[in-house]
């Protein structure tokens, strides 16, 4: 279920919107009105919307995915998954102008949390005592809370006996990473790590990058796939994509794009 804010589904019920831009309705009513809303919808985003709505949510045990990069490029908001009231997750979204790393989407988070709650404070002329928000909370989001989000906390998201081998193994001798790792791993992992820092990845038992490289996959028939062949594949996409965009009527697509999600466009001003 993805919910950027307050979408109608359909001709939505006597609720008053929430946000200035898309919508009259409540999402979050309507499905509740409706009796489906419960712990197997995760709603993304989910910015913009009002204490009430938000403890609908938490009270159907409905999870909400934050997408840090994506919300604060798009102008979404503060990602609320580590609000309080909140059954927190983390995702990527928009990999056209974003990384598609959680670690990179948990430090955007955790950065976007301190700001929110220093400004706070700071529009007062005060200064904050101490930071909001912490490095293991935001790395439990990034691990064990997406495998809640989805219903599989049980099988996925822990180092566990019983668990799926689901496993990323960070070189913490990296430059990068070599002066935090042995003092605090979470830390050095959650504030210091990149792509380039991650030696193996394992899903379900097969690995699937050793020693910082991408491992072949083999398709049916034996025959075997690496990057190189990924590669040109995508370059051969893009430039495919880049054709047809000269062909696409861009006056015509906003104009669906804004009727599609409802949108005021009185309501759009040019950045202050």
């Amino acid at each position: 279920m993805v919910c950027p804010y307050n979408l109608p589904l359909c001709p939505p019920p006597s609720s008053t919107a929430t946000n200035t831009t898309p919508g009259t309705g409540s999402t979050v009513t309507l499905l509740h009105e409706y009796g489906l809303l419960g712990p197997d919808i995760v709603l993304s985003h989910a910015t913009g919307l009002t204490p009430d709505e938000h403890a609908l949510l938490y009270s159907a045990g409905a999870k909400v995915s934050s997408t840090p990069t994506s919300e604060a490029q798009m102008g979404l908001g503060w990602p609320v998954a580590l609000h309080s009231g909140v059954h927190g997750s983390l995702g990527v979204d928009s990999h056209a102008f974003c990384e598609s790393s959680i670690l990179s989407e948990a430090r955007t988070l955790l950065l976007l949390a301190r700001q929110e709650g220093n400004l706070k404070l700071l529009e007062r002329g005060e200064f904050p005592e101490r930071l909001e928000a912490g490095a293991r909370e935001v790395f439990n989001l990034a691990t064990v809370g997406g495998a809640r989000a989805v219903g599989m906390q049980g099988k996925i998201g822990r180092v566990r006996v019983g668990y799926l081998a689901d496993l990323v193994v960070v070189d913490g001798r990296s430059p990068a990473m070599w002066g935090v790792a042995e003092w605090d791993p979470v830390v050095a992992v959650l504030g210091h790590s990149s792509v380039r820092d991650v030696d193996t990845v394992i899903v379900d038992g097969v690995v699937r990058k050793r020693d910082g490289k991408l491992v072949a996959v083999e398709l049916e028939g034996g025959e075997r796939l690496g990057w190189e062949a990924v590669a040109k594949k995508l370059a051969t996409s893009r430039e495919a994509v880049q054709e047809r965009i000269k062909r696409v009527d861009v006056g015509l697509a906003k104009k669906l794009l804004m009727g599609m999600w409802h949108i005021d466009e009185s309501k759009i001003k040019a950045t202050v």
